[in-house]
């Protein structure tokens, strides 16, 4: 390892990572999500407000938070409670089941409520942020609670939306062990591993650019030709390129140097979503 790299923790990492690639500009990003290791680091989500961004990290269930008081007129609201126990004394009609994202064995929904409150800095009454509550269905419903910092006015369906944003990346991530060894990482230096890693994302995302690109297998497209058509019925058209009569041709290293060529800065976007 270089000497001038020290010891620092997963929290410290995302901020260092997250103020790099705004810095840099690639990526147009304006959410950033995660898992609990990064939601229980209140440093880590200050950090990312002072930026202006706008995070939905999940909490544990012991997280406590203040809820406003119901009459303006009070000193103060009630003591702050944990989320879990939160969650425990919604009424059902502050659960409404959403779709969270078409998964790989069809739609994921989920019961969804959020509630206003503040989160607790030091002991004390903080920021104002919603408590998302997510609650699979089934026999067994699991619960998994999430802090963001959007603003009092954001719709429902956006924090929904974000709630299922996780998941791509991590599916890549898997896709990428499997598909390209991003997990075979037996190295012995710093350098080395860092080519590997780099080299392992750069083919796992040719292979999805080109999945989209090419589209799906078609059955029978590496076969030999099927039988003719039967008497009397007219043989099937031959499929036409989507783009036109223009075959498609692909330039793979054109689309790889893209990664490594920052291109120009642009505004955040809310299409983004960047994943700790």
């Amino acid at each position: 390892m270089p000497p001038e790299v020290t010891f620092r923790t997963k929290p410290q990492l995302a901020g260092e990572i997250v103020a790099a690639v705004r810095d840099r500009g690639v990526l147009a990003f304006r959410y950033v999500t995660g898992d609990e290791g990064f939601g229980a680091n209140t440093a880590l989500l200050d950090h990312l407000a002072a930026a202006d961004l706008v995070y939905l990290a999940e909490v544990p269930h012991t997280t406590r938070v203040w809820r406003p008081p119901e009459d303006d007129a009070a000193p103060a609201g009630p003591p702050a409670v944990e989320v879990g126990a939160l969650a425990a004394a919604l009424p059902a009609a502050a659960w409404t089941r959403q779709l969270i994202k078409e998964g790989a064995k069809g739609p994921l929904e989920a019961d969804i409520a959020r509630v206003r409150a503040r989160a607790t800095r030091d002991g004390q009454p903080g920021p104002d942020v919603w408590v998302v509550l997510r609650r699979s269905r089934g026999d067994a419903p699991t619960l998994k609670a999430s802090l963001s910092n959007a603003s009092a006015d954001t719709p429902l369906a956006t924090l929904v939306w974000r709630c299922g944003m996780r998941w791509p990346v991590e599916t890549g991530i898997l896709e990428a062990k499997g598909e390209v060894g991003l997990d075979h990482d037996e190295v012995r230096g710093w350098v080395g591993w860092h080519h590997h890693s780099t080299l392992s994302f750069l083919a796992h995302h040719f292979l999805v650019w080109a999945r989209l690109r090419l589209g799906e297998k078609k059955p029978g497209a590496d076969r030999a030709a099927g039988a003719p058509a039967a008497p009397g019925r007219a043989a099937a058209p031959a499929p036409r390129h989507p783009h036109g009569a223009t075959p498609l041709v692909l330039y793979p290293a054109a689309e790889l140097c893209g990664l490594s060529v920052p291109p120009e800065a642009h505004p955040p976007s809310p299409r983004f979503v960047l994943t700790l």
